[in-house]
């Protein structure tokens, strides 16, 4: 057994060692490279494969590390959001992709300056936002709170300190801030007076927030005048974007989420990301814009100890790089919004052939959906799905209940409608299907059970 130099990359970059490893195993290649090396005096017969095992084993090291989070192989799912809403479950649940999986596995088990780190996540997130600068918190709140501290006055419209469900209340982030924060306007947004009354120079700030209460011709009004007051007034406009996406690409062409690149280009001063959002990467959040600006909220975030550092880091940047590659053989929140609805009919025709006229299900009907991705203000947007709907033998109370207890494997989640049971496909992972259809064939082995043990009791 060959063995692994602790720290490989001191020795090539990972990539690099691979291509050489490649061309090295070429049939005209290994046969003369063996010949140079038996020259001078190494006899072994196959130098170039040991290197390559010790190569791969190393890579499989940290692959593994990866694969428990994202491999069902190696460890199934603690719940499955099979109700079609993406909020349900608050965004517990959802994989990150892979790729960001794995830069969180290597960094956990490697050593890197964290200047670098701080230097490679800045690039990944200007590069892609077209921003000046960028800098990563650790959380929501402190991004948040981190920036209304640098200015004398944030205005927020009170259609905008909203709950978002599974990041938390806007405007409990903001409540310990005092008198730096005014909230104007009322439920159906703000207009330019509203603003006006509060921001008057570039000292002053106006947060807006995505998605709020308003239905999206209301929010575009809000902005537009937040802006048209900014302007007059050196103000910077300030855009939280839970619901954000990094790059248009064809998202926009199923769900009218937010592209932060168009938002700083036409007037936001700064945009904040959640990076654990539609990015799919780990908590955390991104503050682009203006770059002196951000330099200074740099300092004061340093001062604080709010800066995200380590394994979170790398995942953020790579979930920065992977949004704009958009990688086919990785998997997050953006890939099942943009799930095919010929491939969801497709894989329900084949778990209603495993799960009709079963012990609990009398018959399962495919049907299409429309869902809202969550409660409000999740609401405005919905994406098209597909179904099965289970008619229960019994009740859709009990056939939930044990679908949810998890007793037989992951949890799932499902919708009752009436006496009927709905499993939608849209945030369910194809490699979790099976799961589903576990879960009701376990129902079948332990009625047999439960008979069994009842008979012998009766004798």
């Amino acid at each position: 057994m060959v063995k692994i130099p602790s720290k490989l990359e001191d020795l090539l970059p990972p990539a690099a060692l691979g291509k050489i490893l490649d061309a090295l195993n070429q049939p005209g290649l290994s046969g003369v490279f063996r010949d140079a090396l038996s020259r001078v005096g190494i006899k072994d017969s196959s130098p170039v494969e040991q290197v390559q095992e010790a190569w791969e084993q190393a890579r499989d090291w940290v692959g593994n590390l990866a694969n428990r989070l994202v491999n069902p192989v190696h460890a199934s799912p603690s719940l499955i959001n099979a109700t079609g809403e993406l909020a349900r479950v608050e965004w517990q649940g959802f994989p990150m992709a892979p790729t960001v999986a794995e830069a969180c596995s290597v960094q956990a088990v490697s050593f890197h300056h964290s200047a670098r780190l701080e230097d490679s996540a800045q690039h990944a997130a200007t590069k892609i936002l077209h921003a000046e600068d960028a800098l990563f918190t650790n959380c929501l709140a402190n991004a948040l709170q981190l920036i209304v501290r640098h200015f004398q006055k944030c205005a927020i419209s009170r259609a905008d300190t909203v709950r978002i469900p599974g990041f938390g209340d806007i405007g409990g982030m903001l409540q310990f801030l005092g008198d730096r924060v005014h909230e104007v306007g009322a439920t159906n947004g703000a207009t330019a007076d509203d603003w006006a009354r509060v921001i008057s120079s570039s000292e002053h700030a106006i947060l807006l927030v995505s998605p709020n209460s308003l239905v999206d011709a209301d929010a575009i009004a809000q902005r537009n005048a937040a802006l048209q007051v900014a302007s007059a007034s050196g103000a910077v406009v300030i855009e939280l974007l839970v619901d954000g996406v990094c790059v248009a690409g064809d998202l926009n062409a199923v769900v009218p989420f937010p592209v932060a690149k168009q938002r700083l280009e036409s007037g936001a001063g700064l945009v904040v990301l959640p990076v654990d959002g539609l990015l799919g990467g780990p908590a955390g959040a991104c503050i682009a814009g203006r770059g002196k600006l951000i330099q200074l909220l740099r300092s004061a975030a340093m001062n604080q100890g709010v800066l995200l550092r380590g394994a979170a880091l790398a995942g953020a940047s790579a979930a920065f790089e992977r949004a704009a590659l958009a990688s086919p053989l990785d998997t997050s929140v953006v890939d099942l919004l943009r799930a095919n609805i010929l491939n969801l009919k497709d894989r329900a025709k084949r778990l209603a052939m495993q799960i009709s006229d079963s012990e609990h299900v009398s018959a399962t009907e495919i049907i299409d959906r429309v869902n809202p991705l969550g409660a409000s203000p999740w609401n405005r947007y919905t994406t098209e799905s597909v179904a099965l709907q289970l008619t229960p033998r019994k009740s859709a109370a009990n056939l939930m209940n044990v679908l949810q207890s998890g007793e037989f494997g992951p949890s799932v989640l499902c919708v009752a409608v009436g006496e009927k049971v709905l499993v939608d496909l849209k945030f369910v992972l194809p490699r979790d299907d099976h799961q589903i259809v576990k879960a009701l064939n376990a129902l079948e082995a332990k009625a047999e059970v439960d008979v069994r043990t009842d008979a012998a009791s009766a004798s």
